[in-house]
């Protein structure tokens, strides 16, 4: 089977080991198709590709060929990035009154900022770039990324502000088509929550992933 996801994100690909080992317990091999986001859930949508990797909730609801698996496989949490100064987070409505960068294709970011001041660019390093430059004031990125930027030198005079500004938990998607796999799937999800395994996978992925960024 193949799945559909983000580009380029250490998010999706801690949730590639999760998905990985779930569907090796059903005895199923399969592949991971990284793509621009919108062109992602496009072809999850369609049927082209058998799902979507993971998502946030509720993607269904537009994406209605989709299919959500109701237990969470990852989750992110949003951190709000500023230069020099720390910024009080508490919720979107915090950072109404700054310039912010956010990455296209990154619902959460695009759905939490819906009418404030935004420029939307195409990788980290470009909202990093505008951020240095004064361009934008603050920019919200995972917390993954934020602890990359921070581990390889590139956070000079950025603060990362606790708390989170949001913190999702991450779903599985299923084409209709596959939609008798959802009773199998979710019992080696719970299992794996069970035994600890998908804990361990979490902690180890995030740990061996934190110095890839794009």
């Amino acid at each position: 089977m193949t799945f559909s996801t983000l580009e380029g994100t250490i998010v999706q690909k801690t949730s590639a080991r999760v998905i990985e080992e779930a569907y090796r317990r059903l005895g199923i091999q399969i592949k991971i198709k990284e793509l621009p986001a919108r062109r992602a859930i496009s072809m999850a949508n369609s049927g082209a590709v058998d799902g979507e990797l993971s998502r946030v909730a509720n993607v269904e609801k537009k994406f209605t060929s989709l299919i959500s698996i109701k237990t969470p496989v990852n989750f992110i949490e949003g951190m709000v990035l500023s230069k020099d100064k720390p910024v009080t987070v508490d919720g979107w409505k915090s950072i109404k009154q700054y310039k912010i960068a956010i990455r296209r294709g990154v619902v959460f970011t695009k759905d939490g900022t819906e009418g404030m001041d935004v420029q939307v660019l195409n990788s980290w390093k470009a909202i990093l770039a505008a951020l240095r430059t004064q361009r934008v004031d603050v920019t919200v990125v995972p917390r993954t990324i934020a602890l990359n930027l921070l581990k390889t030198d590139q956070l000079d005079n950025i603060i990362i502000n606790e708390p989170p500004i949001i913190s999702l938990p991450l779903f599985h998607y299923l084409h209709k088509k596959n939609s008798a796999l959802i009773p199998q799937l979710e019992e080696a999800l719970k299992q794996m929550q069970a035994d600890g395994s998908m804990e361990e996978i979490l902690k180890n992925s995030r740990k061996d992933l934190a110095n890839r960024i794009r």
